[in-house]
């Protein structure tokens, strides 16, 4: 066995054993004093006697070739590779790997130190990952890793993620009907893996299976799952488009999975620009807020109806069978003054009172209908109603398609993504009969109007349910 301060090589000087991994294996801090200024290095010794399996030799030498074949900033630099002899044990035989030494804290260790990573700092160990795959996996032939795990990834001193231990690498696709070895972790190793049938996406997976461990503090192993795959949802906090894109890393099924790292890393990017314009939507709506920081109540008056989940954001307007009906019920009745005055002129034709009365009727009938006659258009089909679905990640204008607004509204006049809006703001305009109307506004590459007969106040309020719908989800 080795001991601290021996001399390997005539070069490399023993300093802290880090770890024994399985029987035979050793893993050590070193210090390579033939360098200027002497460098920590890390040497892995495997023992070669009867006991051994050819496999774990096999598997040894593959990572010492395909290392000393990498060249990636975040992977360990190939260093050296040697037998040593042991003269008190005739029959062992103990081979040396020499690799970079990555001053850092592995994933793991701040794991079991109680570290809580958030969301963003989930993104960004997940891109830098992804990094490393696109290059392992796009060499000819590519390279799989297939042990990724939190104990196998360290952060540097910059915050940087690197990606040790090749001991399970595969650098040539396996063919059918060879013999393979069996490697990597439960939790984080996909079925196919099991089986011999290694692809990049299983790499994928693990990855997966790690950010989980990171989200939940919970080894994936030690969760529940259901027809195969891990269920993390319960307890945790983060975007539910983050939580769709680690589902679909760790698919049971390869078909289900991204294809690749590249694939992989581009739908990662693509939700989180989507999230980053969103917040910033978010934040140039808060300016419109008044300048006071009190939350707005809902008016007491009221125009519009919003109907919301944690998905969709509806906004309607009143509909006339709740607003006008008093309206409506005063032009009937006058109607049928109307109607009843001109049955009685007909009946009575002498009658001079009938005749005055028939002729007053009529002109104060049609003059509340000349100030009854803008509700009443305003109330016919084609008024404006408003849907936000971040699943979509659009909004939507729609139209009734029927008088009083008793159908749904059915008819699509536009659409744009929620991701493209610039701002929303309250509209101040001038109506036909010199009054002060407001309306709100969304502005992306065009501006939408939505024109609901609303005063300031509700125009503010409407802009602060939207911008805190859209904080919640």
């Amino acid at each position: 066995m080795f001991t601290a301060n021996q001399i390997l090589q005539q070069r490399y000087e023993l300093q802290q054993q880090l770890g024994i991994t399985r029987r035979g294996r050793q893993t050590w801090l070193a210090r390579d004093f033939v360098t200027q200024p002497n460098r920590p290095v890390i040497i892995k010794l495997l023992i070669f006697n009867a006991e051994l399996q050819w496999d774990d030799l096999k598997l040894f030498e593959r990572e010492a070739q395909v290392l000393k074949s990498l060249n990636h900033p975040k992977v360990p630099k190939y260093q050296d590779y040697f037998k040593v002899d042991q003269p008190n044990h005739s029959d062992s035989l103990w081979w040396g790997l020499v690799q970079d030494y990555i001053p850092g804290t592995t994933l793991k260790e701040a794991l079991e130190q109680g570290y809580k990573f958030n969301e963003e700092e989930l993104h960004r160990i997940a891109r830098e990952i992804l990094q490393i795959l696109i290059h392992l996996h796009e060499l000819s032939p590519p390279v799989l890793h297939r042990d990724i795990k939190p104990s196998n990834l360290i952060l540097d001193q910059d915050k940087q993620i690197h990606l040790i231990d090749f001991g399970a690498v595969q650098s040539n696709v396996a063919l059918p009907g060879t013999t393979f070895t069996v490697v990597g972790t439960v939790g984080y190793t996909p079925l196919e893996q099991f089986g011999g049938k290694a692809v990049p996406a299983s790499d994928l997976y693990a990855l997966g299976a790690t950010l989980i461990h990171l989200l939940t503090g919970v080894a994936p192993a030690e969760l529940p799952q259901k027809d195969l795959q891990i269920c993390f949802r319960d307890g945790i906090s983060i975007n539910s488009d983050f939580i769709k894109w680690i589902e679909k890393m760790t698919q049971p099924s390869i078909e289900k999975r991204f294809r690749s790292a590249r694939q992989a890393l581009a739908s990662l990017n693509t939700k989180q620009d989507s999230d980053s314009k969103k917040v910033n939507f978010v934040n140039s709506i808060q300016t419109l807020q008044p300048r006071n920081s009190t939350k707005l109540s809902r008016p007491s008056v009221n125009q519009v109806v919003l109907k919301k989940t944690s998905a969709r954001l509806e906004i309607h307007p009143i509909k006339p069978s709740q607003s006008n009906y008093p309206l409506f019920m005063l032009l009937g009745a006058g109607l049928i003054a109307v109607l009843i005055m001109f049955t009685l002129q007909w009946v009575l034709v002498s009658s001079s009172f009938i005749a005055s009365l028939f002729a007053f009727s009529i002109f104060a009938y049609f003059t509340l209908l000349r100030f009854a006659l803008p509700i009443i258009v305003s109330n016919f089909p084609n008024r404006t109603h408003l849907y936000f679905d971040l699943q979509r990640n659009r909004f939507e204008i729609r139209k009734d398609t029927s008088f009083g607004g008793n159908s749904k509204p059915t008819k699509l006049e536009v659409w744009d993504s929620i991701s493209a809006i610039k701002y929303v703001m309250a509209t101040q305009r001038t109506g036909s009969g010199g009054e002060r109307k407001w309306a709100v506004t969304i502005r992306t590459s065009r501006s939408y109007l939505l024109d609901w007969n609303l005063t300031e106040v509700e125009c503010m309020w409407i802009i602060q349910e939207i911008q805190d719908w859209l904080t919640s989800g």
